[in-house]
């Protein structure tokens, strides 16, 4: 948007002339960026705003049942974003997912953050190194104790130990099991949409 002549002004009447023109025309512009700018800075208000109020809801519905709101200094529906700065350890895996390898419960462990529409809504701790009956009873007594009571442990034929705990939305899981000839443990915290 050029409102400058093409052959220079002659005057100081005309220089005056062309040069209101030309910053009438860049006022318009500044106010159309201006505008543009203001709209897409109270969208991302507005989605903060309604992410952080579901967010207290889930937190108060999660401590109104007894349940986890979150884990490892992570809160469910946190952004990908969020979790990253609450968890500056953890990387992307390349599919959506942050993995952080750290230690969970005295163990080596790996935590992988999963999300569903930019929220998060599980974290699947796995152990790594050697899980057996001992380690899980131990692990599991400690996940009572810092998460409440979750059912006694089980055996069926997928596990060779199995605890679960659903409440409302909300999942605590606890298995050890052999995959092929390797016994793996995990832990499960979830906040479901069911």
């Amino acid at each position: 948007m050029n409102h400058l002549p093409e052959d220079p002004p002659r005057s100081a009447d005309e220089l005056n002339n062309a040069l209101t023109k030309w910053i009438v025309g860049v006022g318009s512009v500044a106010a159309v960026l201006a505008f543009i700018l203001l709209y897409v800075v109270s969208i991302r208000v507005a989605r903060l705003s309604a992410r952080q109020t579901a967010s207290s809801e889930v937190a108060s519905e999660a401590n109104s049942l007894a349940m986890p709101d979150g884990v490892f200094g992570t809160k469910w529906l946190m952004s990908h974003s969020e979790v990253h700065r609450s968890v500056p350890s953890a990387v992307s895996d390349g599919a959506g997912s942050l993995i952080q390898y750290s230690e969970v419960y005295g163990r080596p462990a790996k935590i992988s953050y999963g999300f569903q529409n930019s929220y998060l809504l599980i974290v699947v701790v796995t152990f790594l190194g050697e899980s057996d009956e001992t380690s899980f009873a131990k692990t599991h007594a400690l996940l009572i104790e810092e998460h409440g009571p979750v059912p006694n442990a089980v055996s069926d034929q997928l596990y060779r130990r199995h605890s679960k705990k659903k409440v409302g939305r909300f999942l605590v899981e606890h298995d050890l099991q052999d995959i092929g000839s390797i016994p793996m443990e995990q832990i499960i915290f979830c906040r479901t949409s069911e």
